[in-house]
């Protein structure tokens, strides 16, 4: 009996333990899985796609310092500047204090410091054919017939769209077409003129214009790179897993070895092929935009002005010259 009792005990502690053990494997299969999933999805060794080239860390800096400016964070760019040895003077940050302070007026639905800023870059801002003016009265006008005040916004447009016109006349027109719907603009063909993202577009409109008169890329640049490292990173990591150990042998060149798509919106024209030759640009034959805004590569445009002081441009009727022309950099 005591051995029979022994057994019945050990075979009551084997199922149990069997029991435990079932309980936990469909845990442990489903750690198993994730910890594999983690691993397809994020590879542990990007550097093998990646490979270190020479490069001045001033750059950098100045790209974060740009970045920090443009998206207002004033406090922390002169901390840097400070600590990089960055040359950083008010006069270089009041454009971009003033862009950001036009912008959060914007979103506060405030007109007035947009004004400001446009009166006070007025000359410049024909210059390069703004249309930042154009679209501050037209919301301004959008302002008051939202609002009901049908005679205010009358006295506006006579007051401020005579001016663009016969350019922008469809749209004045479209504009005026909206006070037959005062009171009911919501279900009117024009409620697209009232909706929360016309704010954001002429925003989006001022901040470009401002950066052209500042001699700044629209967008900004180290955002630029870091969505483009993002989308080039998958197609580089799958090439040097294929190419194993002959990874050297494109990692010294300054090209890429694979095509990456990055989008219709990232296509900067890093190659240029000259319209007249029909070669390819180099440092020793870059590209050049003459005044008409054609390009052509330098030794053709030397060839074409045959060492005349101006000459036709080959695409357009424009007279042109050499020394007027613009070296672009790819």
């Amino acid at each position: 009996p005591a051995t029979q009792e022994a057994l019945a005990r050990l075979r009551e502690g084997v199922g149990l333990e069997g029991a435990a053990l079932g309980d936990t494997k469909e845990a442990q299969s489903a750690l198993s899985k994730f910890s594999k999933a983690v691993d397809k999805a994020m590879p542990p060794d990007l550097c093998k796609a990646v490979q270190p080239i020479p490069m001045d860390s001033t750059l950098v800096d100045r790209a974060i310092l740009d970045h920090l400016l443009r998206t207002g964070r004033m406090g922390v760019a002169r901390t840097l500047a400070e600590e990089a040895g960055l040359e950083l003077d008010e006069a270089q940050v009041r454009p971009f204090e003033e862009m950001i302070e036009v912008a959060e007026a914007l979103r506060g639905r405030n007109l007035g410091p947009a004004k400001e800023w446009a009166v006070r870059n007025e000359m410049s801002l024909r210059e390069i054919e703004s249309e930042v003016w154009f679209e501050i009265v037209r919301m301004e006008f959008l302002q008051l017939v939202a609002a009901g005040k049908v005679l205010e916004a009358v006295a506006h447009s006579r007051q401020s769209f005579d001016r663009f016109v016969p350019s922008r006349l469809a749209e004045v027109q479209r504009l005026m077409g909206c006070l037959a719907f005062v009171g009911r603009l919501e279900r009117s063909p024009y409620a697209s003129f009232f909706e929360e993202g016309e704010w954001a577009r002429l925003a989006q409109t001022l901040a470009g214009d401002a950066c052209r008169l500042l001699g700044l890329p629209k967008e900004l640049p180290l955002g630029v790179c870091v969505e483009a490292g993002v989308k080039a990173m998958p197609s580089l990591l799958k090439f040097a897993t294929v190419m194993q150990g002959r990874i050297g042998e494109w990692g010294s060149k300054n090209a890429l070895p694979v095509e990456i798509d990055l989008g219709p919106d990232r296509r900067y024209h890093s190659v240029f092929v000259c319209p007249v030759s029909r070669e390819q640009a180099s440092a020793d034959n870059p590209p050049m935009m003459m005044q008409c805004g054609h390009v052509l590569c330098e030794h053709s445009l030397k060839k074409v002005s045959r060492g005349a002081a101006r000459f036709k441009c080959p695409y357009c009727p424009v007279e042109v010259s050499v020394h007027g022309s613009t070296r672009l950099h790819l």
